[in-house]
């Protein structure tokens, strides 16, 4: 109302309301219960992106939550996957003599596994499809445990044995990092400058998912 007031104009179209964060035990946080949980402590504990991602996963849409430190050691592991896996990718493409940073086109199919593709292209339209839909909670739980369970334990233990399909898998854990960037922005931009941003240091957030 005060938008419409001041400038004449409807300042959001879309309002996406979150739930309450509760102690561990479901009562209201308060400074008079002394319950408060400090978020910057967390963060330097813990990691900013870690604490973003325990707030966001396996919350239904407007639900509230109970404050729990199972979920940020979660998140740190997941932190750890995901730049052992950046790392993992770098080494191997140094080791084929190949450059991590070239563009990859999936017109250049036919010598590697379709399977691969195929199911990447299959997440890539769900987890559209919860974006679109403000499923956030539902999206990033997709995309752990694409990122944990396919991409990791499954394609990338297949590009060891087979390191032709070293661009496939390089490029699948590209788009993982764009859609995972919105959740957790600092882990996906630090390893995007170093693998495949080059001299022009290109942002992450500009680059396109498709």
């Amino acid at each position: 109302m005060l938008g419409i007031y001041v400038t004449g104009k409807v300042p959001f179209e879309k309002i996406y309301l979150h739930g309450l964060v509760r102690d561990s035990k479901g009562q209201k946080m308060s400074k008079s219960k002394g319950n408060v949980v400090n978020p910057l402590g967390l963060i330097e504990k813990y990691g900013a992106d870690t604490l973003r991602f325990s707030l966001i996963m396996s919350v239904p849409a407007g639900n509230d939550q109970n404050y729990s430190e199972a979920k940020l050691v979660g998140g740190r592991n997941f932190c750890n996957k995901i730049w052992n896996m950046s790392r993992f990718l770098k080494m191997s493409f140094e080791q084929n003599s190949l450059k991590i940073s070239d563009n990859f086109e999936f017109s250049d199919l036919e010598s590697l596994d379709d399977f691969i593709s195929s199911a990447h292209k299959e997440f890539i339209k769900n987890t559209i499809s919860k974006m679109d839909r403000y499923l956030f909670s539902e999206a990033l739980e997709d995309i752990h445990n694409y990122i944990w369970h396919q991409v990791a334990a499954d394609f990338i233990e297949k590009s060891k044995d087979k390191p032709e399909i070293l661009p496939l898998i390089n490029h699948i854990f590209k788009d993982c990092l764009k859609f995972l960037h919105p959740f957790m922005p600092f882990i996906t931009e630090e390893i995007w400058q170093i693998n495949y941003s080059e001299k022009n240091h290109n942002l992450i957030i500009n680059e396109s998912i498709l």
